[in-house]
């Protein structure tokens, strides 16, 4: 077991190479510069001159691949575009805690429901009930779950109006 997950670990290192090369030059590809976009519509010729050589865009493709990865192996994963020049790092932290609560909640949910559902399906085996749950569930599992969340949140928040359809409110907050 051991050397399985050695070598699992090993294979890994090729892997996040391939995929940050891939990423690097996905984002390269991209129309427009980045220091534009970051520095907003207002900004001068000038302004995103100097701003693309203190962020070394200026440089060849493989400099700035090699700076690129040598600052992701040691956790700088640059400036935000979306957050207004926030370092990604901080920007990730600040919603990590919202990820981790609903994740942790979701498979809560996931356990409680599948128990409940393969009970009755269980004690009901092989009549209609069974059939019923063996549908939803087979659906559940195919559906693209960008999909379903879509669909949950039309549903619930649009349809029912019983959820808001952004933002989240910590469970410390209440549920009132």
């Amino acid at each position: 077991m051991t050397n399985y997950i050695l070598k699992r670990i090993l294979a890994l290192i090729p892997i996040m190479f391939i995929v940050g090369v891939f990423v690097f030059f996905i984002i390269h590809l991209i129309p427009g510069n980045p220091a534009a976009m970051m520095l907003g519509p207002e900004a001068t010729p000038e302004e995103i001159d100097a701003f693309s050589r203190s962020m070394g865009l200026d440089r060849p493709i493989p400099i700035q691949f090699v700076e690129w990865i040598s600052n992701v192996v040691r956790g700088d994963f640059g400036m935000s575009l979306f957050f207004q020049g926030q370092p990604v790092t901080r920007v990730v932290y600040e919603h990590f805690k919202v990820t981790l609560t609903l994740t942790v909640l979701g498979v809560i949910l996931a356990i409680i429901l599948g128990i409940i559902t393969g009970v009755i399906a269980a004690i009901n085996h092989n009549n209609l009930l069974d059939r019923i749950i063996m549908v939803i569930t087979s659906a559940g599992v195919s559906i693209p779950n960008f999909w379903l969340g879509l669909m949950l949140v039309l549903f619930f928040s649009i349809r029912l109006s019983i959820l808001p359809p952004a933002g989240f409110k910590p469970l410390s907050a209440g549920l009132g």
